[in-house]
């Protein structure tokens, strides 16, 4: 008797557009026109959103739920969308690999939360955490100037008003030094991280 892999959680995380850089420096009306900018791109998220879908269902994924939003790492920012799967890991890392392809993107994001207890495949460690900030009355603006000059925090999502941090487990304590002081945790999750590029096939 065969066992059927086992169809997880996971999100998925890209962007259709480039990536633009951002100086904390800036006057605040760059990041002002920066954000302003990726609400106006509806249509072409709407594109993106379509066009993922069916690549999912071509890699045998099923789209449960997408969000919009804004990834960023120090220096630079980006459109972003996070799509809530159920797949098996196989399908999931083809998924990742062909929207990386398609949209010449170097990482595409996998996270797979940890349900609890235990991990939720032999591959999957679960070694990595995501944390969740709540930006509050924050304007999305001043949220993204202070995340690109803070060295400290290497990347991550606004998504309306959470901002969601996928790390390493021993950089946890650093990052969360940084945000913890305007901004208020929601929680944690284990998870198991990985990124994947164009032309990526470990």
């Amino acid at each position: 008797m065969t066992t059927s892999p086992a169809t997880l959680p996971v999100l998925l995380t890209a962007t259709w557009a480039q990536s633009t850089d951002l100086d904390p420096d800036a006057p605040p009306a760059l990041f002002r026109a920066f954000v302003d900018d990726v609400r106006s791109q509806r249509s072409a998220a709407e594109s993106f959103r379509v066009r993922v879908t069916a690549l999912a269902r071509d890699a045998g994924a099923a789209v449960r739920a997408v969000e919009t939003g804004i990834g960023f790492w120090p220096g630079g920012a980006e459109p972003t969308a996070r799509f809530a799967l159920s797949a098996d890991a196989d399908a999931a890392r083809l998924l990742a690999r062909s929207v990386a392809a398609e949209f010449d993107q170097d990482a595409v994001q996998l996270v797979w939360p940890a349900p609890l207890p235990g991990t939720p495949d032999p591959g999957l460690r679960c070694d990595d955490v995501q944390l969740r900030y709540a930006t509050g009355d924050l304007a999305d603006d001043e949220v993204l100037r202070r995340l690109v000059g803070a060295a400290g925090v290497p990347g991550g999502s606004l998504v309306g008003s959470d901002l969601v941090v996928d790390l390493p487990a021993d950089a946890v304590a650093d990052v969360h030094a940084e945000l913890a002081d305007w901004l208020p945790l929601l929680g944690w999750t284990r998870c198991t991280t990985e990124r994947w590029g164009a032309g990526d096939d470990r």
